[in-house]
């Protein structure tokens, strides 16, 4: 038998109904169809398969809602990718590969500037890999597992008791020891090593491309894990986690811990063990460019999902397998999407070499008919401490971005770039009238008294979007923070007053101070990147308890 037919023979999904002794009618099979399926939609796909277990006329009203699937260096995540690959009617489902490029870490991250720093302050204790006197777990795990619970019990600390927040308490409540979970995290290390060794996930993928007829986007992302007992995807790794399980939260991608000071150096991506941290991203571009001609997949994502994290800019500074792979999979006819996030180190002091030598440019002319494009730049920028120079800001992008051969682009997006004003401005002027939304996310602004109230009436007078019908009208989406903070720290929009202040249906900007980019109270919503659970108004304390999202202290 197969690998792939074993993996189905031991999968949970099923697409037959189950052979139940037949019984009476229930209420719920009773509801009309059209109701029963609007209930279904709010339920988790865990939640639908308990459903299906409860009649046959139940089982074939809620199908699963099979659409994604996700691979990473485990086989739990590689058994049930194959599971769904083999099977008749899920694999025609599938419109999306979520590529999870965090691996579970071994000791103390070498990059890891924080936890170094704390080493040293421990003066003459024991390193943060020693294991404990009583042979247990490293120190480096109890400080990292601390951290991670730290943060989520932070966050949902103060909010009412809501079904998301009671879930996350139920695991909190079933907590296992640190004993126990650092027994399950070997034991999870034991299990990735062995698919690192073989080449399972990777040959997994190189089979699902053949297999998924409907595939529409890959999305390679370091951040799944999400927060602790809240990840971004419930992989069925993660599902598979004894409750109450703690660990350290893998983020794949090099990424700088704590505070602003604290960066990663890059080096050149010629290195292979520098290389070697963009994993998944080196074997998806090789197993798609290795693709017949004719088989496009259309969307390609790389998604950071706030992270101070990206793929290593250096990849556009000089020749490699890797780009030359990534060129072909975007210049094929068909291809629409790409989302490119940068770790950019060390270029504002270089003066942009990775987006001034041509390739960038020209890998982005090779895609021909994009409907989507975001670009995320991130750098080692701290607001105030240094004054800025020329060098430190991107080059106009009109001079790397061909948005002029664009002609049917409904979305573009710039996120967390140092820019000029008027460049922005000729930018946004370039894009093609098929525009549906815009992202100008945490920028920040040259001269230093121009900021985002000057871009926004500039926008506004000089573009003409109010004069378009409503239904052509782009929507524009601004993020930002009140400092340069990293994640996990709260995040906030401004999305809706923007886009009608811009489409003149609103007299008042938004931002009122040229000078601080803050905007008016009461005209943004606070987010966090990993729990969208916290989204929530700008309110006082006791509307937010009026409105059952805080709970009142007793």
């Amino acid at each position: 038998m197969s690998a792939s037919s074993k993996a189905q023979a031991a999968s949970p999904v099923s697409a037959h109904p189950p052979t139940a002794a037949p019984a009476a009618e229930s209420e719920l099979e009773k509801l009309p169809l059209e109701v029963f399926m609007i209930v279904t939609t709010y339920l988790a796909n865990r939640d639908i398969k308990n459903l299906r277990l409860a009649s046959k006329c139940i089982c074939r009203r809620a199908p699963l809602r099979l659409e994604r699937v996700f691979l990473s260096a485990n086989p739990r995540n590689v058994e049930v990718f194959l599971a769904i690959a083999d099977h008749p009617v899920f694999r025609e489902r599938i419109t999306e590969i979520v590529w999870d490029d965090a691996q579970l870490a071994k000791h103390v991250r070498n990059d890891d500037a924080e936890l170094t720093w704390r080493y040293w302050l421990l003066e003459e204790g024991p390193g943060l890999d020693e294991p404990r006197l009583d042979g247990t777990y490293p120190w480096w795990f109890k400080n990292e597992c601390g951290n991670e619970m730290d943060v989520i019990k932070y966050y949902i600390g103060n909010d009412a008791d809501r079904p998301d927040i009671l879930a996350i308490k139920s695991q909190l409540d079933a907590q296992m020891s640190l004993t126990k979970s650092w027994e399950h995290y070997q034991e999870l290390l034991e299990q990735q090593d062995q698919v690192l060794e073989t080449g399972a996930d990777e040959s997994a993928l190189r089979y699902g491309l053949t297999r998924f007829s409907s595939l529409q986007r890959i999305t390679i992302t370091p951040a799944a894990h999400g927060f602790l007992f809240y990840p971004l995807y419930e992989t069925p790794m993660i599902r598979a986690f004894p409750k109450g399980f703690w660990y350290p939260i893998p983020r794949g991608w090099p990424i700088p811990h704590g505070y602003n000071l604290l960066t990663y150096q890059l080096k050149p991506w010629s290195d292979e063990e520098e290389k070697a941290k963009w994993r998944g991203f080196c074997i998806v571009t090789r197993e798609l460019a290795n693709l017949s001609e004719q088989a496009t997949i259309p969307e390609l994502v790389l998604d950071a999902h706030h992270l101070h994290t990206g793929l290593n800019a250096h990849i556009f500074e000089e020749r490699s397998e890797e780009y030359d792979n990534l060129v072909k999979v975007i210049e094929r006819p068909g291809f629409t999407r790409l989302d490119l996030d940068l770790l950019c180190e060390q270029q504002t002091v270089r003066g942009w070499p990775c987006l001034r030598n041509s390739m960038l440019k020209r890998a982005l002319s090779a895609v021909k008919d994009p409907h989507s494009f975001s670009l995320r730049t991130v750098t080692n920028f701290v607001e105030g401490q240094r004054p800025l120079t020329e060098e430190d800001f991107i080059p106009p992008p009109l001079t790397f971005i061909p948005v002029d051969k664009w002609q049917n682009l409904n979305h573009f997006g710039l996120s967390r770039a140092l820019v000029r004003q008027e460049d922005m401005l000729s930018l946004l002027k370039a894009l093609p009238k098929t525009l549906r939304s815009v992202e100008l996310s945490f920028l920040h602004f040259r001269p230093r008294n121009v900021g985002y109230q000057s871009l926004v009436d500039g926008m506004r007078n000089t573009l003409g979007w109010g004069d378009r019908i409503k239904e052509e009208r782009p929507k524009v989406i601004i993020r930002f923070t009140f400092a340069n903070r990293r994640p996990p720290h709260p995040y906030y929009d401004v999305n809706d007053a923007v886009t009608k202040y811009i489409h003149g249906e609103r007299d008042q900007n938004p931002f009122p101070n040229a000078t601080f980019d803050r905007p008016a109270p009461g005209t943004y919503m606070v987010h966090l990147a990993f729990l969208p659970l916290y989204t929530r108004p700008t309110m006082g304390s006791e509307e937010l308890i009026r409105l059952g999202i805080l709970k009142r202290e007793r």
